[in-house]
């Protein structure tokens, strides 16, 4: 959170620091470079403008913020609006890999501030969305709010999603959904060189919350072990991630309890992307049973499918199945275990890990394993403990990102 100080800081430089975001806003010396031929988009499904407001409106309804934590929210986001600007939010389709290998077209959106040469790259990864309300269906997300204080923001749809959507949702398709990240930067370098003339920075700054904590993660390291993609990370974010599903997989299994029905999904998506053949009359019970077939693709919010399901594990799955004498349960765990992200690297780049202490959706286990062995390798690694539920957790890590970047602004 910005400090009384620091407040007071910015406002003795505001006069100034307005003439020069003006002048830094208006300015373009950048020579303009001639167009290419694109290798991995394959084209712009449609371009809009979105701004700094339309996307805390949609963060208050889509969240069903209370008056109190609106009022909180705009306190801490009231210096920021002194430098946002306006974005173009580009939704396209590009080339990429499924998770079995197999060639596929997705989506994304790249948003490029309007106002100003842009300070840098964004790329964020979403959080856990349906089919119906992934990001190239509704640029109006907060993941793409960091594009407002005037960085290149660009976040994929999930394999599964928009141009795929089609296929189940690819949960927890860690290396995959990494790749499937890489080709739309390199999708939006084609873009951006070929509609505004320029170069995409070669660095990044990565983040994601939640589902997109764990890709975020991932795509890190795919950055780093992958040096002939060129592309440099300053900064990692990522909070409220599963970086071992299994971990998750366990604690929900051993509390019998989880406040977000993600369960199924990963199950289904698991078998569908590595073959598993289960059978799911010997998995799920009750009216899951019935329609898993439609509510387990990812169509339905996971919030809806949670207001039908409940929280006890023990109403919609067969708990006999998941039993270490169960040959094709103990195929289902060796499948999650292998989703880990490997601690096999050491990042280069900064990095600042978020969780909430009493986390009900992803148990804060995940990121206490992945900071033990980041501080074990002598990583430049932070880590804050939140103790708001998920979902605030993750509006408090947003808000923190922006803080960062509006002092970095405001405080060269």
């Amino acid at each position: 959170m910005f400090s009384l100080s620091d407040i007071h800081r910015y406002c003795r430089r505001l006069p100034t620091l307005a003439v020069l975001f003006f002048l830094i806003a208006c300015s373009d010396n950048d020579g303009i470079l001639p167009p290419i031929e694109p290798q991995v988009l394959e084209g712009v499904e449609s371009t809009q403008t979105v701004t700094f407001q339309e996307i805390v409106d949609f963060l208050y309804e889509d969240y069903s913020m209370t008056e109190e934590q609106r009022a909180n929210t705009e306190q801490n986001i009231a210096l920021l609006r002194l430098v946002a600007c306006n974005m173009t939010a580009h939704s396209v389709r590009y080339r990429t890999t499924a998770p079995d290998g197999s060639p596929v077209t997705a989506s994304g959106v790249v948003y490029y501030p309007n106002r100003s040469t842009p300070r840098g790259v964004m790329e964020v990864m979403p959080i856990n969305k349906s089919k119906r309300n992934c990001v190239s269906r509704n640029p109006l997300t907060f993941e793409a709010i960091v594009g407002c204080m005037g960085y290149i923001c660009i976040i994929p749809d999930l394999i599964g999603c928009g141009a795929s959507e089609d296929l189940p949702i690819s949960y927890m398709q860690h290396e995959n959904s990494a790749v499937v990240a890489a080709d739309l930067r390199r999708a939006a370098a084609e873009l951006i060189r070929n509609t505004y003339g320029r170069q995409l920075p070669s660095t990044s700054y990565i983040g994601g919350y939640s589902l997109g904590g764990g890709i975020a993660w991932a795509l890190a390291r795919h950055y780093a072990l992958h040096p002939e993609l060129g592309v440099k990370v300053e900064e990692v974010w990522c909070g409220g991630g599963a970086y071992d599903p299994s971990v998750a997989f366990n604690s929900f299994l051993n509390t019998r309890y989880s406040q977000y029905s993600i369960v199924p999904n990963i199950i289904y998506s698991m078998n569908y992307y590595d073959h598993l053949g289960l059978d799911f009359t010997k998995v799920f019970r009750g009216d899951l049973l019935e329609h898993y077939q439609e509510w387990c693709k990812g169509d339905i919010p996971l919030g809806e499918l949670t207001s039908m399901l409940g929280y006890d594990l023990q109403t919609y799955l067969q708990l006999d199945f998941f039993s270490p004498e169960n040959p094709k349960y103990s195929w289902l765990m060796e499948v999650l275990k292998s989703k880990a992200i490997p601690n096999d690297w050491k990042p280069r780049a900064r990095v600042r890990l978020v969780h909430s202490r009493e986390d009900t959706y992803v148990p804060r286990a995940c990121t206490d394993q992945l900071y033990a062995y980041l501080q074990s390798v002598g990583a430049d690694v932070e880590y804050t403990m939140l103790e708001e539920d998920h979902v605030m957790g993750g509006i408090l890590w947003g808000q923190a990102i922006l803080q960062e970047l509006g002092k970095r602004i405001l405080i060269p």
